[in-house]
């Protein structure tokens, strides 16, 4: 009878200890660092862009593409080539993921293209685990590879503040925190994609 009881109650306490910690998995994840309308995220790591094996969160699907084979913006100013970037592009379904569950931030960075010349949406950095610098790029002559840098932020990792641009913009472009700045590229610096972007791809 001694035994029985004690079987019970060991029991009961693996079952509660089991249960522990299913509150904040039963809640729906909000991603983070895009615009906080459409959430959306955090940097990529060039050779292990997957977060560590413990995480749920969400990761783009552009996050194992090898560096070599992401398309480049380049920074120009007075016709100098300041700096060249290589950049995710995730589908526009995944501006909701961006650059979250990523713990590193390698040589990459991640383009949101919004089609239009004048989106004015916030970004933020919930759930982003990685400090980022944003440029937003106003388009810039008529085609859809040009533009030119009306205002560059820097984000701080998983903070909610909202961060807005000074001036409509088209393209939206995170890079690892520092990036612009390291390399002389400051607001109306010229931003050439040498890729088809997806308004370039929309337009034909």
């Amino acid at each position: 009878m001694r035994t029985s009881s004690i079987v019970a109650l060991l029991t009961s306490v693996l079952l509660v200890a089991g249960c522990g910690g299913g509150t904040s998995n039963d809640a729906p994840m909000t991603v983070v660092a895009t615009p906080a309308t459409e959430a959306a995220s955090i940097a990529p790591a060039p050779t292990s862009a997957s977060p560590p094996a413990t995480s749920n969160e969400p990761v783009a699907s552009t996050a194992s593409t090898p560096v070599e084979a992401l398309g480049v913006v380049e920074f120009v100013a007075a016709g100098a080539l300041l700096g060249s970037l290589p950049l995710e592009v995730p589908p526009r379904d995944e501006y909701s993921i961006g650059l979250s569950g990523r713990y590193e931030l390698g040589e990459r960075g991640m383009l949101f293209d919004y089609g239009e010349p004048t989106h004015e949406g916030p970004f933020w950095m919930k759930n982003t685990h990685v400090d980022l610098d944003i440029a937003f790029v106003a388009r810039h002559g008529d085609g859809d590879r040009d533009g030119r840098i009306v205002t560059i932020r820097q984000m701080q990792a998983e903070s909610l503040d909202l961060v807005y641009s000074e001036a409509p913009y088209q393209w939206a472009i995170e890079a690892p925190l520092g990036w612009y700045a390291a390399r002389g590229i400051e607001v109306g610096a010229e931003a050439h994609f040498l890729f088809d972007t997806p308004s370039a791809l929309a337009s034909r």
